[in-house]
């Protein structure tokens, strides 16, 4: 197994917490809102 260098595990966990924060940001919006859309949004679920 290869092991990742420092700085590519620096851009992959800063990735993750950037979109935890896009998920998070996206669900409190529909909360503000008041439209359940943004939930399914939020979770990658896009439905009509």
């Amino acid at each position: 197994m290869h092991a990742l260098s420092i700085p590519t595990w620096i851009i992959h966990v800063s990735s993750v917490i950037e979109w935890i924060a896009a998920i998070w940001l996206i669900w409190k919006y529909g909360e503000v809102i008041g439209n359940r859309a943004w939930f399914a949004l939020s979770l990658g679920c896009y439905q009509h």
